[in-house]
């Protein structure tokens, strides 16, 4: 059909043309799009990533100081295995 329109010369037939040249370019533009929302989709998330491992770092340290501080002195520290690794013997 786009052949015949050309082929006669008419307005049809650069209706046709510039019809197709705003096709690509909007499909170049999408693609675009794409690609750029995906980059910030990638950012957002290394974003998420760095700040939950830094809340995550933070909270450690705190337990840690707060570990420090803390008196263990009156307490009977338990082993979880079921005999002493210095004298091989079962407790």
């Amino acid at each position: 059909m786009n052949a015949m329109l050309c082929a006669q010369g008419g307005d049809g037939c650069q209706e046709v043309v510039r019809s197709s040249k705003i096709r690509k370019k909007e499909s170049k533009r999408s693609k675009k799009e794409r690609q750029r929302g995906k980059q910030k989709r990638k950012a957002k998330e290394k974003g998420k990533r760095d700040s939950a491992t830094s809340r995550l770092t933070q909270l450690l340290v705190s337990d840690a100081s707060r570990v420090d501080e803390a008196d263990f002195s009156g307490l009977d520290i338990i082993s979880p295995f079921p005999f002493n690794f210095e004298t091989t013997e079962e407790l």
